[in-house]
């Protein structure tokens, strides 16, 4: 299964509507300039996410939430430790390595004002209803991660529609992935409402 280059285009526009949403509010709630931008979006096989994401020996963070209503799935958003450290690093000005116990609050709060203005953007769009459980944070190694999730999916779904995220934090640019994983149901509905808007 693969996304037609309308398809394609029309789900990264979106997206894109999604991520300008997003750096509007984390700009405000951060007093900082956000620029998120959405270079890739493609769908693909479950099998193929890790070839995706080329350093699973990694420790990343994980920020996991369930979808609900006209779509149900999962939604997973990942950061690499070092981006997630920066990150943090730049909004609270502290040194991020030296703070003790720390938390991945920062990379989890941008994570849900991404996916929540993400999923606003597909409702608004396609005209659906579609609600957001409180995201889960897991830091792990991201092979361990991905097996963990995909495990938990893979009697729903086969395929995830992977975007490789740009977020420019003041001209700092972090590296994150969006995955939306779609039970088989709304897959198909959400490929169906692309062509009829196409």
């Amino acid at each position: 299964m693969s996304l037609s280059d309308f398809q394609r285009d029309a789900i990264r526009e979106v997206m894109s509507i999604g991520s300008g949403h997003a750096s509007t509010a984390l700009a405000s709630k951060l007093k900082r300039e956000i620029d998120i931008r959405i270079p890739e979006v493609d769908l693909c096989p479950l099998e193929e996410v890790p070839e995706k994401i080329d350093v699973l020996d990694e420790i990343t963070i994980g920020v996991y939430t369930e979808i609900k209503g006209d779509l149900r799935g999962r939604l997973l958003t990942i950061f690499s430790q070092e981006d997630a450290l920066r990150l943090e690093e730049m909004i609270s000005g502290k040194p991020a390595q030296k703070q003790k116990g720390f938390s991945a609050a920062t990379v989890t709060g941008v994570s849900d004002v991404l996916s929540a203005n993400s999923l606003s953007a597909i409702s608004d769009f396609f005209g659906m209803k579609i609600e957001k459980t409180p995201s889960e944070t897991v830091r792990d190694i991201l092979g361990a991660l991905l097996q963990q999730v995909l495990l938990d999916i893979s009697q729903h779904s086969e395929a995830v529609l992977f975007s490789k995220t740009e977020i420019f934090v003041s001209a700092e640019k972090f590296n994150c992935h969006q995955m939306l994983f779609l039970e088989a149901p709304s897959l198909d509905k959400l490929l169906k409402a692309m062509d009829v808007m196409l």
